[in-house]
């Protein structure tokens, strides 16, 4: 008698497990649809199987990160009972996923270590599957953020170091980025004017641009760049000096207030005084002494051109 009921309990399983099978297989072939749920029968008592309650407890979902390392941690629970667990990992380009069984268990903590996260998105999707194939999952979405690092100083600013009020001169630096990202530069032309940020320019293509300026006089060009899309900046470069000089459309002007004309003198030694005037810059000044016999002069640059020069020479 006892034989006789355990093949009935069984008998009766048996053919609830058909039954299932047999309505999955009339349901697609008459409705082209899939019955999600699924009903298993022990004892006569018909249940509802609960799918496994997946919960990541680390990360939060949409946290922003800088480290390439990442831990998940949670936990996954089922009365029934899990023996399958699955990781997929999804980043803009790409992804990965690993899974694998394990002895039955109502509730398991887990961790999953990710190493090179992608800059951007990373999705983590966990899933975990009971004894009788419900499936149950939880899900973060990461931002990886990268740490940034500044451009380097670019390189002092090559052109010409002479020019003319109003010519157009070109000049080109260039400087490259710790994480190849592209870059913008700001070229100052030290008349209180800069080219503003352009770009954007791939990290180590040289960087080209020009300017003209409108007074004679020495300036320093100078460059700095910054990184896309963090906008960090670089030190300044070291200044590039140019000199303008101005169109010259009249000669100086030279004006000896000291000595008068045919003046007489007792002594050897006199300073000689006056001043000079040009229309775009005078850049150095000089003298000649002539006697019979013999002659001798000197000459000597300015610092900065200027239109306006005083000078007192020794005889």
């Amino acid at each position: 008698m006892r034989r006789l009921l355990v093949l009935l309990i069984a008998f009766l399983f048996l053919v609830s497990g058909i039954t299932i099978s047999n309505e999955y297989e009339k349901g697609k072939r008459e409705n082209e649809r899939v019955v999600a749920t699924i009903i298993f029968r022990d004892n006569n008592c018909p249940l509802s199987t609960l799918q496994p309650v997946v919960v990541i407890t680390q990360p939060e979902d949409g946290a922003v990160v800088t480290d390439p390392h990442l831990v998940v941690l949670g936990y996954a629970s089922d009365d029934n009972g899990m023996n399958y667990w699955e990781w997929e990992w999804k980043w803009k380009g790409g992804s990965k996923t690993n899974s694998s069984y394990f002895e039955t268990a109502e509730y398991v903590e887990f961790r999953i270590d990710i190493y090179g996260l992608h800059e951007g998105w990373n999705l983590i999707t966990v899933r975990f599957k009971n004894i009788y194939g419900a499936t149950g999952e939880d899900c973060v979405n990461v931002t990886y953020n990268p740490p940034n690092t500044p451009p380097n100083k670019p390189s002092t600013p090559e052109g010409p170091t002479e020019g003319k009020v109003k010519e157009t001169l070109h000049f080109n630096t260039v400087t490259t980025d710790p994480d190849g990202d592209s870059l913008e530069y700001l070229i100052d032309w030290g008349d209180g004017t800069n080219t503003g940020w352009l770009g954007p320019i791939t990290s180590g293509t040289p960087f080209e641009t020009f300017h003209a300026w409108d007074e004679p006089r020495t300036y320093e060009v100078k460059a700095k760049a910054r990184d896309l899309p963090y906008l960090e900046e670089s030190e300044w470069s070291e200044p590039l000096i140019v000199t303008i000089s101005g169109n010259d459309t009249e000669p100086p002007v030279v004006v000896i207030e000291y000595p008068e004309n045919e003046s007489v003198f007792t002594e050897p030694n006199i300073t000689v005084r006056g001043y000079i005037t040009d229309n775009v810059g005078i850049v150095s000044y000089g003298y000649t002494h002539e006697w019979e016999g013999g002659a001798t002069g000197s000459s000597w640059p300015l610092e900065e051109p200027t239109t306006n020069f005083s000078f007192e020479i020794p005889i």
